[in-house]
């Protein structure tokens, strides 16, 4: 494993660091203004517009406006930038032709003096557009005169402070604070790398290939959001999120029946899925709802009445875990632990469920519309848990040879997933209709299933890749990189166009969106997701061991 515990790696990482955040200031900081003044007078009555960039390239959502100048009058015109980078500029001398005599430009900011330019320094800083016929300095301004009607003049060179404070203290400050973080941080001891090996699910015991199904659906959802494919992937890892809730929600009440009427147990059931939902999905709202002003939906959302984009599946969950406990009573009182009996009854549940709870019955506010319940889905999880169980203690399975059963289960579970991706991907037009987005009940059926193959696969082929350590990784702090995985999406987006004019590919969208989230997620699943469950989970008595 590797270590950042050798001094030198520490030391090299924080020169790094240095000039990352040196870039990094020089970029949102340095190049940042307030606002430009311009001292210039028209023989007509005209207005400027500034475009700014980082780039050579100008967008007219990148730019700010002047109010009028006089004709005939010289005036000086203060224009908000608003603290806009602006590395490069193009000043727009309105869009009539004429004549302008430029008298000095000055650019303010907040984080250093300003930049001044009086009339020789624009001559020879900035280039006038084949549109202007003249460009001379004549005493105290520069007289442009232009022949058509789009004059403007580009700056040379990009635009910077000189400020020592954010060339070199700043970054030497971050760098020192950098170096206390590290010198005393361990990778074997971040939650993320030592949950991998060391938490304990529900069942009793780290199922890896679990960690490993949770990370593949919230890829799956990544893929669709970015764009790799315009089918309906992202339903289906959506599905996969609701099966293994289902089924590790189910497990302990499998094991041991009786506590689905213990009221402690309850309850600590009900605590324990508030603290897993709550404080992530609640700093989320907060953050870019409530600090956004947006009033009243932020309180509809915090009641789970409302869920905008991506936050339709909180209530679906919510809803499912209140439904939960009132499934488990039913079959302790009709099945008394009978596993067969309560596998029979699930089922029964599971059609009487995807038949007849419609939006007459409940219905959930979210996408801008009102949702059906997929509490089918999430009771598919819960009866392959339940199968799951019974083939363990069931003797005909005990005596299968276990290396053949488990190479059969990893051909029909890989089998599986490669069929349910195809129908998601929309590859034969004619079959698109038939997706997870369509036929939520069918695909969720199927979702469990393959939960169950992977589990019954042990470590076979289809358990190693569902073990495979990234996968896990994602797996791991998947509720943070689902709420996520938008924001970081978007502002990917905007920095590939603000900063590089670029509009990247699907393919690499997913993959810095990916790593970008995955960095964030660790952070909020570390601060955030685990302390509230830390005190549960190290108070957790061990139960059986559950792998087949």
């Amino acid at each position: 494993m590797f270590s950042l515990q050798p001094r030198w790696i520490q030391l090299g990482l924080t020169v790094l660091f240095f000039f990352f955040i040196k870039i990094f200031l020089s970029s949102i900081i340095l190049s940042s203004f307030s606002r430009i003044v311009i001292d210039a007078e028209f023989d007509h009555q005209e207005s400027i517009e500034i475009f700014y960039s980082t780039e050579n390239y100008f967008e007219k959502q990148q730019s700010i406006q002047s109010a009028s100048f006089t004709s005939g009058k010289r005036e000086a015109q203060s224009i908000k930038m608003n603290n806009q980078v602006a590395r490069k500029l193009r000043i727009d001398l309105g869009g009539h032709q004429g004549q302008v005599k430029l008298y000095g430009l000055d650019l303010y900011s907040y984080f250093g003096e300003k930049i001044h330019f009086d009339p020789q320094q624009i001559y020879e800083q900035f280039t006038p557009n084949p549109d202007i016929i003249r460009f001379s300095v004549q005493d105290d301004h520069l007289l442009i005169t232009s022949q058509a009607n789009d004059p403007y003049l580009i700056c040379k060179e990009e635009l910077s402070h000189k400020s020592l404070f954010f060339s070199i203290i700043a970054p030497c400050i971050f760098s020192y604070l950098f170096f206390l973080l590290i010198s005393n941080f361990s990778i074997r001891q971040f939650p993320p790398i030592y949950d991998l090996n060391h938490k304990s699910s529900s069942i009793g015991v780290n199922i890896g290939s679990l960690d490993g199904i949770r990370g593949m659906a919230a890829l799956m959802i990544l893929a669709a959001h970015s764009g790799i494919n315009k089918g309906t992937i992202g339903s289906l890892g959506v599905w996969l999120f609701f099966a293994l809730s289902g089924f590790l929600l189910a497990t302990p009440f499998v094991q041991h029946p009786e506590k689905a009427v213990s009221y402690n147990f309850m309850s600590t059931y009900l605590i324990r899925r508030l603290k897993r939902i709550l404080p992530m999905y609640y700093t989320y709202i907060t953050l870019t709802m409530l600090f956004l002003n947006r009033n009243p939906e932020v309180f509809r959302h915090y009641l789970f009445l409302q869920a905008d984009g991506h936050l339709w599946t909180i209530p679906q969950e919510m809803l499912f875990y209140l439904i939960l406990p009132f499934i488990m009573i039913a079959i302790y009182i009709l099945c008394r632990g009978n596993q067969i009996a309560s596998i029979f009854l699930l089922l029964l549940f599971i059609y009487l469920t995807n038949r007849f709870l419609t939006m007459d019955v409940i219905a959930l506010y979210g996408y801008g519309t009102m949702l059906p319940s997929k509490a089918g889905i999430f009771l598919s999880g819960v009866l392959f848990s339940y199968i799951y169980h019974w083939l363990y203690k069931n003797s005909f399975f005990q005596r299968l040879d276990r290396r053949n059963f488990r190479m059969f289960c990893s051909f029909t579970g890989i089998l599986l997933i490669i069929a349910l991706i195809f129908f998601s991907l929309h590859i034969i037009k004619t079959l698109s209709f038939f997706n997870g987005f369509n036929y939520p009940s069918i695909f969720g059926f199927l979702a469990g299933f393959f939960i169950l193959l992977v589990l019954l696969a042990g470590d076979s082929l289809l358990g190693r890749i569902m073990s495979f350590p990234p996968l896990r990784a994602v797996g791991l702090v998947g509720f943070s990189f689902y709420l996520l995985h938008p924001l970081l999406l978007s502002l990917c987006l905007t920095l590939a166009q603000y900063y590089f004019h670029l509009k990247p590919s699907a393919p690499s969208l997913f993959i810095v969106t990916g790593i970008s989230t995955y960095f964030l997620s660790t952070l909020t699943y570390t601060y955030i997701e685990r302390p509230f469950l830390k005190k549960h989970q190290s108070s957790k008595q061990p139960h059986e061991n559950t792998n087949l």
